[in-house]
C-alpha cells in the first residue's frame, strides 16, 4: 500500500475564481456535560486556498480572503430557526497557520464560540459564492473544469440517556493535495478519531447539494475508487496530472449495530496523479508519534525531514496541519552534520476546550516539489498509529523498532509509577491503621473505603458525566 507520494513540478490555476483546495469543519461541546441553556460549543474550521489567490501575509496573521469570500460566512442550512435561535454566523476568514510557494498553497484556521440552547439540533454549512469555484478539477473526461463547493457539518446538543452526556463528534484531518502514482491502486487512510471511544466512527461519501455541491461522487474521481466504512480510500489515477477531489462525511454511531448517526462533519481534500519520482521521496519522521499532553503545559515535538535528492536538491519546507488551533512552527533549520536532514519545532499550549483527541499532519517538500509521505500524530488521550503498511520495507522495521521500544519504556514507566504509588499508598494506609485499637482500625478502614468510593464516584462523573 503506498501513501502520499509526490512529484510536484507547478501548481497553475488558470481561472482567477478557482481558488479552494478543501478543509473540514467541526464542533465541540466546551462542556458535554452540562446540558444547561446557553451550551458554551466551539467551531474550528480549516481550510486550504490557492497561495496565488488567497494571501498569507505572515504565519499568524489573517489571511487576505479571495474578494467573492470577504463576506462569507459559516451559516445554517437546514432546521434553522428555533433549533438554531443562537447560532450567529462566524466568518470563514482565518488565521494563516502555513504556507508553501512550492505548493502554491496557503493554510487557515478560525476557532469561534457560539451560545447555543440545549437540544439544538441543526445544519452549518461554509458554500461557495457565485464565481468562486475548487480549483480545476478533471472529470472521466480528464476535461479541467470548474466546481462548486459545499462543507456541512450536523451540530446535535441532544443530551444521550444512555451515554450521561452530549456527544461529542469525530475529528479527522488530512494533508491536501494527496499525491497518486498513475495506474496504481493507492490507499489512503484518512486520520480520525472519536474522544468518545466507545462509539463507532465511520466514513462515507458526502452526498447532495448541501453536502458535496459539484464535487459528490463520483463526478470528480474515478467511478472505480472505493471508500471503506474505515475511512480507508482505494483510487487508481488514470492520466497524469488529473486533479481529484474526494468529499467525504465522517460520523460516529451509538456502537457498531447503529445506522442512525450522532453527529457528522466534513473533510474535503484533492487527490493530484503523479509520474514516478526519479529519485527517492523525502521522508518526515518525528521524536514523537503519539503523546498525552496536559492542560496548560507547554508540549513541543521535532519533526525531521530527510532528503535524498543530492546536492541539487533542499529540504524547502515542512508543513503542518492540525485539528487545533495554537500551534506555532520554529524555522526550517538544516543540520550542519548531516546536510541532508532538516527539522523543525512545533510548540502548542492545550487549552481546556481542546480536551480530547488531537491530529497533528505533517509533510515535507523539497526544492523540486517533491513531498513526502504524511506524518500524523495523536494527543489527548489516544493513539493513531501510521499504517506500517505505508513504508518501505528497511522503513517499516525502523518504525517498528521505534514503536516497540517507546511502548516498552512506556510499559516500564507506566509499571514503576504504578508500583511506586502502590507502596506509598500501603504504608499512608497501614500507618494509620497500626496506631489504633482493632475497632478503631474497622472504622478508619471502613471510612477509608467510603472516601475511596466518593473519589472513584467523583472521577467517573467527571470522566463520564454520570449523575449521582
Amino acid at each position: 500500500m503506498l501513501k502520499y507520494l509526490l512529484l510536484l513540478t507547478t501548481l497553475l490555476s488558470s481561472c482567477n475564481t478557482s481558488h479552494f483546495n478543501g478543509g473540514t469543519i467541526r464542533w465541540v461541546p466546551v462542556d458535554g456535560c452540562d446540558a444547561t441553556s446557553p451550551i458554551e460549543v466551539t467551531l474550528i474550521q480549516t481550510y486550504i486556498w490557492t497561495l496565488a489567490r488567497v494571501a498569507c501575509p505572515t504565519i499568524g496573521s489573517s489571511i487576505t480572503p479571495y474578494a467573492g469570500d470577504i463576506n462569507s460566512t459559516l451559516t445554517c442550512t437546514a432546521n434553522c430557526g428555533v433549533t438554531s435561535s443562537g447560532f450567529i454566523p462566524p466568518s470563514i476568514i482565518g488565521i494563516c497557520t502555513g504556507k508553501s510557494s512550492v505548493l502554491g498553497l496557503s493554510y487557515s484556521q478560525r476557532t469561534d464560540t457560539v451560545n447555543l440552547n440545549s437540544n439544538d439540533l441543526f445544519t452549518a454549512s461554509f458554500k461557495s459564492n457565485t464565481g468562486s469555484f475548487y480549483r480545476l478539477l478533471n472529470g472521466l473526461s480528464s476535461t479541467s473544469t470548474s466546481a462548486q463547493w459545499i462543507l456541512s457539518m450536523v451540530i446535535d446538543l441532544q443530551w444521550l440517556t444512555n451515554k450521561g452526556r452530549i456527544n461529542t463528534p469525530p475529528v479527522a484531518m488530512i494533508v491536501t493535495p494527496v499525491a497518486i502514482l498513475v495506474g496504481i491502486a493507492t490507499q489512503i487512510q484518512i486520520p480520525v478519531g472519536d474522544v468518545d471511544s466507545d462509539q463507532d466512527v465511520r466514513c462515507r461519501w458526502s452526498v447532495g447539494t448541501e453536502e458535496c455541491a459539484d464535487v459528490c461522487f463520483a463526478t470528480y474521481i474515478p467511478p472505480g475508487t472505493i471508500l471503506s466504512t474505515d475511512c480507508a480510500l482505494t483510487i487508481t489515477g488514470l492520466v497524469i496530472n488529473d486533479w481529484y477531489a474526494a468529499a467525504i462525511q465522517v460520523e460516529d454511531f451509538q456502537d457498531n449495530t447503529t445506522t442512525v448517526a450522532l453527529s457528522s462533519v466534513p473533510v474535503q481534500f484533492l487527490i493530484r496523479v503523479y509520474a514516478t519520482p526519479s529519485y527517492s521521496l523525502p521522508t518526515l519522521t518525528s521524536n514523537q508519534s503519539y503523546v498525552d499532553v496536559d492542560v496548560g503545559i507547554p508540549f513541543t515535538t521535532t519533526l525531521f525531514a530527510t532528503n535524498y535528492g543530492g546536492t541539487s536538491v533542499s529540504i524547502s519546507s515542512i508543513i503542518i496541519q492540525t485539528t487545533f488551533f495554537g500551534a506555532t512552527q520554529g524555522s526550517l533549520i538544516q543540520e550542519t552534520t548531516n546536510n541532508s536532514l532538516y527539522s523543525s519545532i512545533v510548540s502548542w499550549t492545550p487549552t481546556s476546550p481542546q480536551v480530547g483527541i488531537q491530529i497533528l499532519c505533517a509533510l515535507a517538500v523539497d526544492s523540486f516539489g517533491t513531498r513526502s509521505q504524511k506524518a500524523q500524530a495523536a494527543h489527548h488521550r489516544r493513539q493513531l498509529l501510521q499504517p506500517l503498511q505505508a513504508q518501505p520495507a528497511h522503513h517499516r522495521r525502523q518504525l517498528l523498532q521505534s514503536l516497540q521500544a517507546q511502548a516498552a519504556q512506556h510499559r516500564r514507566q507506566l509499571l514503576q509509577s504504578l508500583q511506586a504509588q502502590a507502596a506509598q499508598h500501603r504504608r499512608q494506609l497501614l500507618q494509620p491503621l497500626q496506631a489504633q485499637p482493632a475497632h478503631h482500625r474497622r472504622q478508619l478502614l471502613q471510612a477509608q473505603a467510603a472516601h475511596r468510593r466518593r473519589q472513584l464516584l467523583q472521577s467517573l462523573q467527571a470522566r463520564k458525566c454520570i449523575r449521582p
